[in-house]
Order: C-alpha cells, then structure tokens, then sequence
C-alpha cells in the first residue's frame, strides 16, 4: 500500500468496507472484458446526462459485463476519489465524488476502468490527492486510456491546431461535434495549462452533489 494511504488507513478501510457491504446487493454476471469494452462505448455518452440518468444504467452496464460499480461518499480527509480492486473473484470500482466535477468524475470512472482491463487481480490500484502510485506504468497507462477514451488524440490534435482561441463557445462546439459533455474538455484544458483554472470557461464544469 503506497505511503500515503497507510497514514489513512483507518479511513481507507472504513470507506472500502462500505462498499464491501453493497457487493452483494449487485447482481452481477462473470467478468467478460469484450463485454464490458462495449460497456464503456455506451458509458460515454452518457457524459451529457444528469447522474439520476446515466448511474443506474452505468451500473446495469456494468455488472452485465462482471464488473460491480459502486459509488460510495467520501470520508473526511481521506482524499480517494477512486479505487479498482478484486472482491470475491470480481472486479469491482468504487468511486467517491472528491472535487465533485464532472471532469474528474468521468476521468476517474475510465481511470480504473482500464485497471480493470489490466486485471491484476492481487493489485489494488487508488486514485487521489492521496494516492501514491507504486506501480507507475499502469497508472500511466490508466491515465493515457482515460484521456484518449474521453477525447480521442485525434480530435484532441485537431482541436488543438485550430486557430481560434478556446474559449467558452469554441470549447462548447468541439464538445458537441464528440458528443461530450464540455465540462470535461475545459478539464483537460486546464489541466494541461493551456488555459488558466480562473477563466470563465471553468463555468463548463458540472457540479455534482450527493442527493
């Protein structure tokens, strides 16, 4: 367990245990990963749904592809927005709402999707302010999956190329024409410091906040 989780490992393991308690309300089938590939084709468009839509029907997803997909709250000062691990021969993601954007919560979801797909079955693979990666080539990897599965480095490139600068309704148009949510291309943007987290297109991002 990386350094920095063993500091909370108290709150860790209480927040991991409440979603052990959920496992087995989840109706889920054997781990198919075409099936669950596929899963993730859909699970995308969902981005530009509210979450009393796309959740249930991303949990469905899911455990139709073997994979349980629980969304539990997060603990004061944990700092774990996510966490991919095997429970009871399943692969099984947990996220948390830290930051409570959508940009982040959507980056997160495909993050440990792909450790999912890595299936190290004896690995349990955190994400967060708190999180310290041991294993940094698979997070890499997670990492590059989420971004390019998200906006694909094709487009990204040609976004990238045009002239016109980003702002709030070049941003909103490029988000349309792949039939994402504009939130989360403002992410990504700032993120990789082509624009300032204080300019106005931060306004793109979702909130999101538990009912």
């Amino acid at each position: 367990m990386p350094a920095k989780a063993k500091e909370k490992v108290g709150a860790l393991s209480a927040w991991l245990r409440q979603g052990e308690t959920q496992v087995d309300a989840v109706p889920c089938q054997e781990f198919d990963e075409a099936a669950f590939v596929k899963a993730l084709e859909t699970i995308r468009s969902f981005t530009t749904e509210e979450p009393k839509v796309f959740l249930p029907k991303m949990k469905q997803l899911c455990a139709e592809a073997g994979v349980i997909y629980l969304l539990v709250p997060e603990l004061p000062g944990l700092g774990i927005s996510g966490v991919m691990r095997w429970y009871r021969g399943k692969p099984v993601i947990q996220q948390s709402l830290l930051f409570k954007s959508n940009d982040h919560f959507w980056f997160t979801f495909f993050h440990e999707a792909k450790h999912v797909l890595q299936k190290r079955k004896k690995d349990i693979f955190l994400e967060g302010v708190n999180a310290e990666h041991e294993d940094k080539q698979r997070e890499e990897e997670a990492n590059v999956f989420a971004r390019h599965w998200l906006i694909p480095e094709a487009e990204w490139t040609r976004f990238m190329a045009e002239e016109a600068k980003k702002e709030s309704a070049e941003i909103k148009a490029f988000a349309r024409s792949i039939h994402l949510h504009p939130g989360i291309v403002v992410g990504r943007i700032m993120r990789e410091k082509l624009l300032p987290y204080t300019h106005p297109a931060r306004n793109l991002i979702a909130k999101f906040e538990w009912a």
